[in-house]
């Protein structure tokens, strides 16, 4: 029997073998896109090649559909989804939020397997010789909990076992650390969702004395505030409006996105804007943006975070300065302006060993111990 440990996200899923991530997707490796789309062909596609349908099939292609897993169809995550996102919902046989498309109706639990069969895929095992060892946000609730597991089911693997991220991550830091902390605080900032825990790190089974977030704060925002404030240069200086056509608002946000990710590694890049609107009349044309200017566009998202810590912590006790270690967890959390707001608010600096986009699943896939 083989534990493969997944991070099934909202953004991204990532999964590995005994502490170590493998490839789920051919263009973008160990990161999988959460996303599933339905072309006119009639295939079904999942990863990089789906996600790239959102410019132009936004109706027939699936994503964040983690944020509706168990949810029922009058709750109010479904209304707010559906003001956010450009799916088609109806309400399922059995009461639960499902997405309408051409190629046939899914809850996000289908959504979910199709994920977790490219995972098992991948991972050159068979679903009935995999032990999945999914993880879920410490906020899920029981139904959100059992429609994760029944994903898993769907696939056929032979068993499913449950873990909540902050304690998947927190397993993964303390399998190497030299100094193992007494309580640490896990800031988990992905694309979608904000999540913060405190874990007591001194069992064998770290234990969350206390977590909340915000299922709308995430890398997504910031994406949002970039392609806004590219948008509005544009209308300045060039008098073109890229906001008009939603395949072309699409695109511009996918490149706002990549221009997020280079500046997490580089000071300053810039969006080419002839790859945004292929209708514009510019044969060249594009965006300067460093991080000075991101992070005086973004700065409030990063204050949003900091709020919600207090919140937590108010909810143990504990003042920011008695937690021993601080973990971290998604991909923003690479930005410059996080790690400083980070480092200013408890007043240590984050603690790095793995990739933050990988530490849960490779936490999860050594947390068989633990789970029995």
């Amino acid at each position: 029997m083989t534990t493969i440990g997944i991070d099934l996200g909202t953004t991204n899923t990532v999964a590995a073998l005994n502490a170590r991530v493998f490839d789920l997707d051919p263009k973008s490796g160990n990161l999988l896109p959460s996303v599933v789309a339905f072309p006119p062909s009639g295939t079904q596609l999942v990863g990089t090649v789906a996600r790239r349908r959102r410019p132009i099939d936004p109706e027939n292609t699936i994503y964040s559909a983690k944020r509706l897993i168990g949810k029922k169809w009058f709750s109010y995550d479904v209304k707010d989804f559906r003001q956010r996102y450009p799916h088609k919902l109806v309400e399922d046989e059995e009461g639960f939020a499902a997405f309408e498309t051409r190629g046939g109706r899914f809850n996000p639990t289908d959504v979910a397997a199709m994920l977790l069969q490219r995972v098992c895929l991948r991972s050159g095992q068979p679903p009935a010789k995999v032990t999945g060892i999914i993880t879920v946000p410490s906020m899920f609730q029981e139904a959100e909990r059992q429609a994760t597991m029944e994903a898993g089911r769907l696939v056929g693997m032979a068993e499913v076992k449950i873990i909540d991220e902050p304690i998947a991550a927190a397993l993964a830091y303390l399998a190497v650390a030299k100094d193992k902390p007494g309580l640490a605080v896990v800031y988990d900032l992905g694309g979608g969702t904000f999540d913060l825990a405190i874990v007591d790190c001194r069992e064998q089974r770290p234990k969350i004395v206390a977590s909340g977030g915000d299922l709308y704060l995430g890398g997504d925002d910031i994406d949002l505030r970039l392609s806004q404030w590219v948008a509005d240069e544009m209308l300045k200086t060039h008098r073109w409006e890229y906001r008009n056509e939603p395949e072309v608002l699409a695109r511009l946000i996918l490149e706002c996105e990549q221009a997020k990710i280079r500046l997490s590694r580089d000071k300053q890049t810039s969006i080419d804007m002839t790859r945004v609107d292929l209708s514009s009349p510019f044969t060249s044309a594009s965006i300067e943006l460093d991080r000075k200017r991101l992070s005086l566009l973004c700065g409030d998202i990063v204050r949003r975070t900091f709020i919600l810590c207090d919140e937590v912590l108010g909810k143990a006790g504990v003042k920011p300065q008695q937690v021993d270690g601080v973990f971290v967890v998604g991909g923003p959390t690479q930005l410059p302006m996080f790690q400083e707001g980070i480092q200013e608010y408890f007043g240590k600096p984050v603690r790095y060993v793995y990739d933050p986009m990988y530490v849960v699943a490779i936490g999860a896939s050594a947390a068989g111990h633990i789970l029995g």
